[in-house]
């Protein structure tokens, strides 16, 4: 059975660096690809960052 979890991450990033980059990282990781519309195929995830 499936079960769902969560991940938190604490990151350190220069004032004016791509607050979407490390969500973006993480969906790469997961599904191969940016390029789907919502949700994703293979691996249902929400990725977000709070500065």
């Amino acid at each position: 059975m499936l079960a769902p979890f969560v991940h938190e991450a604490l990151l350190a990033v220069g004032g004016d660096s791509d607050g979407a980059a490390p969500g973006a990282a993480v969906t790469l990781e997961l599904c191969g690809s940016l390029e789907h519309q919502p949700p994703c195929p293979l691996a249902p995830h929400n990725t977000r960052a709070e500065r």
